[in-house]
């Protein structure tokens, strides 16, 4: 699966970023991930199902194998279900909703603390997390955004954001939620010149 964003519009999203931190001292910091797990393990599973199911199905059938035949028709219809399995958009509707929101979710987090939002001098740092796959977006923000904005601020822009996401304008879901974050931020964070920059300001591409 290749990202939806050309390297132009990666552009723009980093000059809307620059636009909002001249006006805040707040930073926020956009990323955008093909998808956030391999999911090796559903196509697994479903392919262990259909072995499994080979022996009941025979019989159904009224067709008599020997055991080795019947042990070498589940190996292949094993191998086989694996393999079909392993095409992207089959693998993902095949997987449950709740285990894809739960997998992003963790994915988001592990981003924040790996990219160190958590360690800015005001605690003043905004993620806008999406997964591609999983159509999931998630804004997280640090202990001082937090304590000023409550999270029902943001689901707007999180509903927004998915819709563009569905609608494979994954770039303007961007430049919108940036400036809607704006809107909330500098009120509460406005541009101090003596702060530095300490986040990117460019589209993190996992």
């Amino acid at each position: 699966m290749e990202h939806t964003i050309n390297e132009q519009e990666r552009e723009q999203i980093s000059e809307a970023i620059k636009a909002f931190e001249r006006k805040s001292s707040a930073e926020i910091v956009t990323v955008i991930a093909k998808r956030s797990d391999d999911y090796l393990f559903i196509p697994i599973l479903w392919a262990a199902l259909g072995a499994l199911a080979v022996p009941a199905v025979t019989m159904a059938l009224g067709v008599a194998l020997p055991l080795i035949q019947l042990y070498g028709l589940q190996l292949l219809i094993f191998l086989l279900l694996v393999l079909i399995g392993r095409f992207e958009r089959l693998t993902m509707a095949l997987i449950p909703r709740s285990v894809k929101r739960r997998r992003a979710a963790g994915a988001a987090r592990s981003h924040f603390m790996a990219l160190q939002l958590h360690t800015t001098k005001k605690r003043a740092g905004v993620m806008l997390f999406v997964s591609e796959a999983e159509h999931y977006v998630e804004i997280i923000t640090d202990i001082e955004v937090a304590n000023k904005i409550p999270d029902s601020e943001w689901e707007a822009i999180v509903q927004r954001f998915i819709a563009n996401v569905k609608a494979g304008d994954t770039t303007e879901g961007y430049l919108e939620a940036i400036g809607r974050s704006g809107e909330l931020l500098t009120p509460h964070f406005p541009y101090d010149p003596k702060e530095t920059d300490e986040l990117p300001n460019h589209l993190i591409v996992l």
